[in-house]
């Protein structure tokens, strides 16, 4: 470290830097491990916790060292075996060992066996078993692959999941799967693994043993309400449940001496007096209004009188109408006739109107003298 070159020269480090974990003192042994990318690493643990440093070099070739994680814990001495950091650290009730992920750090296993408080120990690695002595015994954790298990899915008739060949899951891990209903269904029910649906994305919970995921599928439906006015109906008259993409038919009844005014909604068209709807994709309404019917009654009175009122008239559907049939002097009425109607006096009253109709009045001369305009009778 000195650049002398000497036995027993000391000083001239190339580097002063904090542990990651800063604080306490350094009486443990730190670990190095070289990764598989050919880095090398230095990880402590100390009474402050655990971090991790990497050798790095710098554009000139000098090497030094870079922190790169730390957490804090009240830990022992490490050691990495088979890219694994090990190290006993506090928990409740004494210490447990833990095994880590040397390049982050994260904890991917903490015993369930504790250990009594240590001092000096360290754990070493004999024939893939890890051994430290506490205070009274001697500890033996075997270094074991991860367990796995196998998430199976299935699918019904009507859509698919993928992936839809059987997983291998680590133990405690999770896994998801995605599902795509047919066209006109949806996703009915997904059960198994302990897992939740998500839009069209199921996500087991951790998986501790071999599992089933299950779909299934059903038509989707939609419900159209039928809604009619007064003065008729609509049937059926009841909300129907339709498949996605079906159509349906009502049938539209006026009362009497009225007429379907209006037909809307669903997408559908009206003819005659049946109503079918557009291929339903989602919850819709059917309204339907009625109105009466009405006619026109045409008035037409010829000369040498009048009719009043001398306009058309529109007249609701079985309803009647009156018209005043006034001769000119010297005039009486002859006829008044159509709309199935009849006269009484001057006033001449239709029959029930079923249709457009006209009302003609007729007069002829009443017989008395006439007087020419040069005050003689005519002979």
């Amino acid at each position: 470290m000195s650049g002398s070159n000497l036995v027993g020269s000391v000083g001239g480090e190339l580097q002063l830097i904090y542990a990651p974990q800063r604080g306490n003192n350094m009486s443990e042994q730190p670990a190095v491990w070289v990764d598989p990318s050919g880095a090398t690493w230095l990880l402590i643990a100390n009474n402050s916790g655990v971090g991790a440093m990497k050798l790095r070099f710098s554009n000139t070739g000098a090497p030094y060292v870079e922190e790169q994680w730390q957490h804090p814990d009240t830990a022992k001495s490490s050691i990495v075996a088979n890219g694994v950091l090990y190290y006993a650290a506090a928990c409740s009730g004494g210490y447990c060992m833990n095994a880590a992920d040397p390049v982050t750090g994260n904890v991917l296993w903490t015993s369930t066996e504790q250990l009594a408080n240590l001092h000096w120990q360290s754990p070493i690695l004999v024939n893939g078993a890890i051994y430290i002595a506490d205070g009274s015994q001697l500890h033996r954790f075997d270094i074991g692959t991860q367990p796995t298990h196998v998430v199976t899915p299935t699918a019904g008739p009507n859509g698919s999941i993928a992936p839809d060949t059987p997983q291998t899951v680590d133990d405690g891990g999770t896994t998801s799967f995605t599902l795509t209903p047919d066209a006109h269904y949806g996703i009915a029910d997904v059960t198994g693994c302990g897992g939740q649906l998500s839009g069209n994305t199921y996500t087991t919970g951790p998986i501790t043993a071999d599992c089933t995921v299950s779909a299934t599928f059903a038509i989707l439906t939609h419900t159209v309400t039928p809604d009619a006015g007064a003065n008729g109906s609509i049937a059926p008259d009841t909300p129907q449940i339709i498949n996605d993409g079906d159509t349906t038919s009502f049938t539209l009844t006026p009362d009497a001496n009225y007429r379907v005014a209006d037909a809307s909604g669903c997408g559908g068209q009206l003819d005659g007096n049946t109503y079918t709807t557009g291929p339903i994709t989602a919850d819709c309404t059917v309204s339907v209004t009625f109105a009466i019917i009405t006619h026109i009654v045409t008035p037409s009175g010829g000369a040498n009188g009048s009719i009043a009122p001398d306009t058309p008239q529109t007249v609701d559907d079985g309803a009647t109408t009156s018209f005043t049939i006034t001769p000119n002097a010297n005039f009486t009425i002859d006829t008044v006739t159509g709309c199935g109607g009849s006269l009484t006096g001057t006033i001449y009253t239709t029959g029930p109107v079923t249709a457009d109709c006209t009302v003609s009045a007729t007069f002829a001369g009443s017989g008395g003298d006439l007087i020419f305009a040069d005050g003689f009778d005519g002979p």
